[in-house]
């Protein structure tokens, strides 16, 4: 009597997951046996996910200025929403106001997208994956000291961190996700900008935010999951990445830019996501883009004398005039014209152009 027996169970997929299954397994026999009633205890319920976080990573938090920054951003989206910007409803309500001083100094889109979305990969460990990853982003936050981090978003994420992006990718059994990284949102190598670090430079360098850095990590986030819920609607991302001072109209050309640039960004006009497959025909854009035209004419009159070598004509290349060509009884020659002397439309192949004659 008066005898309890309090155990806790990791997942299946979480270290000695196996030995929990049939732990839980045993446990199910004897209750069955012993017709005992067994009290189930949810240790973490979504509503209290802030509170654990906030406790286990600061020692104190300002409540006050929890209750100044819902003023400011409720008071921000509504004008938004007045200047009809595309955002979902709560973000006016009271109620997402009170998220936002319960969640403070994280935004609660970044809470609720670790929660509901990442927290549901296999590999990724829940409330302890959840830490983790929050104290790598506040760590690297706290070496930076950004100017306008007034919440902590799921932008802040720093993806160009090794120990970050692999515990987004390869920690989560995601490593094909490590090139998205690379190529579209943060350049591990130096001298070299993803794509979106690219479209940024000219906005950072007029003292603006990285507008498609901040869009490109939310939508890395919320692309994790391979399920339905993969990716992220405009409203939502907006609500996300904007803050007070905002121009919407500059992340709407960001989000652009990076459909137009990003190798892997897709838009299927309900989502924004990531995928792991690029879009062949931006790579060649890319790659066109790298060959300047001299080159490229370069390269293109070396083809040109590579195919027509000597054999049984001489072959004589790129002659401005009749005179260049020797006129004997030698072996036959083949005038080869620069395509930028003469060229021949099929519109007008009848008539031969004047230097041919």
């Amino acid at each position: 009597p008066r005898t309890v027996l309090v155990y806790t169970l990791a997942d299946s997929s979480d270290a000695f997951g196996k030995e929990s299954d049939e732990l839980r397994e045993s446990l199910a026999e004897a209750a069955r046996i012993s017709a005992r009633v067994e009290h189930v205890v949810t240790p973490t319920a979504e509503d209290e996910i802030s509170a654990i976080v906030t406790h286990r990573m600061f020692a104190s938090v300002d409540r006050s200025a929890a209750e100044q920054a819902a003023r400011e951003w409720s008071a921000y989206w509504s004008r938004m929403m007045d200047q009809s910007v595309d955002l979902p409803q709560r973000a006016a309500r009271a109620e997402y106001a009170a998220e936002i001083v319960q969640d403070y100094p994280f935004h609660p889109e970044l809470l609720t997208t670790l929660n509901r979305k990442t927290s549901t990969i296999p590999n990724f460990q829940k409330t302890r994956g959840v830490l983790r990853l929050l104290a790598q982003t506040i760590r690297q936050l706290w070496r930076a000291r950004p100017k306008d981090c007034y919440l902590i978003g799921p932008h802040h994420l720093d993806l160009a961190d090794d120990q970050i992006a692999n515990d987004l990718t390869s920690r989560l059994d995601r490593p094909q996700y490590k090139q998205v990284i690379e190529a579209d949102i943060a350049s591990p190598r130096q001298g070299s900008l993803s794509h979106a670090q690219e479209i940024d430079r000219e906005w950072v360098e007029a003292g603006r935010p990285p507008y498609a850095q901040r869009v490109a990590t939310t939508v890395f986030l919320h692309s994790l999951v391979q399920t339905g819920q993969s990716g992220v609607d405009p409203a939502d991302l907006r609500l996300a990445v904007l803050q007070p001072g905002d121009d919407p109209a500059l992340v709407d050309k960001a989000i652009q830019r990076l459909i137009d640039r990003c190798w892997y960004f897709d838009y299927d006009g309900l989502r924004y996501r990531f995928k792991t497959e690029p879009a062949l025909r931006k790579i060649v854009d890319d790659e066109m883009g790298l060959v300047g035209r001299i080159a490229a004419k370069k390269e293109l009159d070396e083809r040109i004398k590579k195919v027509w070598r000597k054999g049984a004509l001489h072959p004589v290349y790129f002659p401005s005039e009749a005179a260049d060509v020797d006129d004997d009884a030698q072996t036959p020659k083949l005038v080869i014209l620069h395509y930028d002397a003469e060229h021949v439309k099929a519109t007008t192949a009848a008539t031969p152009p004047d230097l041919v004659i």
